[in-house]
């Protein structure tokens, strides 16, 4: 497929990528699985990704240190110490985004700028 093959070169020429999943069931998507495992292993050497993810309660924010990191590290990328997971009953309204989880996103970006540009000096 002619649109699948454009998102894996885009994706591949990245030097910041941002996952991000809903998760159910303590994991991420077979969608996000699907298209990772196109990849050849080394395909985000030289890349770093922050990793964001969304679930119905905090019982899953782990989903991001045991599922998302070592799926990023089997492809050779490195990720952000930052990361964010947010529960539903953070997200009361869905039409605004809180301020707590607005200044993590902004730690976040500010992280990923900086190894990236870190990246992309070596």
């Amino acid at each position: 497929d002619e649109a699948v093959d454009a998102a894996i070169a885009q994706v591949a020429q990245a030097k910041i990528l941002v996952l991000g999943t809903p998760v159910y069931r303590a994991s991420y998507t077979g969608q996000l699985k699907a298209f990772l495992d196109l990849f050849p292993q080394d395909a985000l050497r030289g890349s770093v990704a922050g990793l964001i993810a969304t679930g119905a309660g905090a019982a899953h924010a782990l989903v991001i240190d045991h599922s998302l990191r070592p799926l990023v590290a089997s492809l050779r990328g490195l990720t952000a110490a930052e990361s964010i997971y947010v529960a539903d009953p953070q997200f009361p309204d869905k039409t605004s985004v809180p301020e707590p989880i607005e200044q993590e996103t902004e730690a976040l970006a500010r992280e990923l700028y900086a190894l990236g540009s870190g990246l992309a000096a070596t």
